[in-house]
């Protein structure tokens, strides 16, 4: 059984097999919540590209905020610039990284959020840390669509794996993030979206007994990890 979540439309509260609420993914429709205060934490023992033989350090940040955020509309694919009020946001967010290989989405919101927090620092791009594709539910509001017979089954059952028609699920976005994720082999800046760094996070940190929808951190904000551990940033 699903119910809205009251602090975020938009998102549901899943009853789970073992008792759980899990809330339902809408990566970048979600106002996130607080991030974990400065603090390492343990991670995932198994992760071969980041630990102690190697000393790397990913940076996962969040890119500034987009018309589609503020107005909590579904918004995956949709190729949106920053707003005015997520430029002026950025603005005030300061980060001291050097050294490092900068990457992004190649959407415009990561391209942008690049430039203001880094200036002309050269970058390369990977589609495949791109946001998930909500297909027909692009750029629609949860109040307009909460009825349809196509958001219905799209939300009901495992929502981690349904997809959404002409989209991709929450899965298939895992399946390809995690494989550009563990091709890093160096000290990366990564800037992309909300969905993509919560996956990227759950999968590691699997311990921490959180979902997508507790990791996302918000916009302009992040994590650093290093040595199968992990601090929030800036």
């Amino acid at each position: 059984m699903e119910e809205q979540c009251p602090d975020h439309p938009g998102h549901f509260l899943r009853r789970c097999a073992h008792g759980s609420r899990e809330p339902g993914l809408a990566a970048e429709n979600r106002e996130a919540g607080p991030i974990f205060e400065p603090g390492s934490r343990p991670g995932k023992q198994s992760f071969l590209r980041i630990g102690a033989e190697t000393q790397m350090t990913i940076y996962l940040i969040r890119h500034g905020k987009t018309e589609a955020n503020e107005r909590r509309l579904y918004c995956g694919s949709t190729d949106l610039p920053l707003s005015e009020g997520g430029r002026a946001e950025l603005m005030g967010i300061h980060y001291d990284i050097q050294n490092v290989r900068f990457l992004t989405s190649g959407m415009k919101r990561t391209d942008e959020t690049i430039r203001i927090l880094f200036g002309d620092v050269p970058y390369e791009t990977d589609l495949r840390f791109r946001e998930v594709d909500f297909g027909i539910f692009e750029m629609q509001s949860y109040h307009a669509i909460k009825d349809t017979p196509e958001f219905q089954t799209w939300v009901t059952g495992d929502n981690e794996a349904n997809v959404p028609p002409q989209g991709e699920s929450g899965l298939q976005m895992k399946q390809r993030v995690m494989e550009a994720f563990l091709e890093i082999k160096e000290d990366t800046v990564i800037v992309c979206h909300g969905g993509v760094i919560a996956a990227i996070m759950e999968h590691l940190f699997p311990e921490e007994n959180k979902t997508r929808y507790d990791w996302q951190p918000k916009n302009g904000c992040g994590y650093m990890i290093k040595d199968h551990c992990y601090n929030s940033i800036p």
